[in-house]
């Protein structure tokens, strides 16, 4: 954990606390169905027009222990894209949209 990312106690505590009480149902508000069917139907149409591969991922909060060690977001998308392959493309040519909603 670095100096920027820890933060006091408090604001490690309000961070977890953050997260926490984010819930499936928040994130369900936050991209519906008919969203997330709109979001797949626009990554299939801009594959069409470059060698890109999207991957979309929406999580509704970080588990508590990354925000305790104080994983950032893009910590946290790195080792998604890594986790998910999103990299390995015919062309390595692989992109990752990750939204976090907390």
């Amino acid at each position: 954990m670095t100096q920027e990312t820890a933060g006091s106690f408090g604001q490690r505590l309000g961070r977890v606390l953050r997260h926490w009480r984010s819930t499936k149902a928040d994130a369900r508000r936050a991209f519906p169905d008919a969203t997330l069917e709109a979001v797949a139907q626009a990554i299939t149409a801009g594959e069409r027009t470059h060698r890109g591969e999207v991957r979309f991922i929406v999580e509704k909060a970080l588990p508590a222990d990354e925000i305790w060690d104080g994983v950032t977001n893009r910590q946290r998308a790195l080792a998604l894209f890594a986790d998910y392959g999103v990299w390995d493309t015919e062309d390595n040519c692989g992109v990752l949209i990750y939204v976090n909603l907390a």
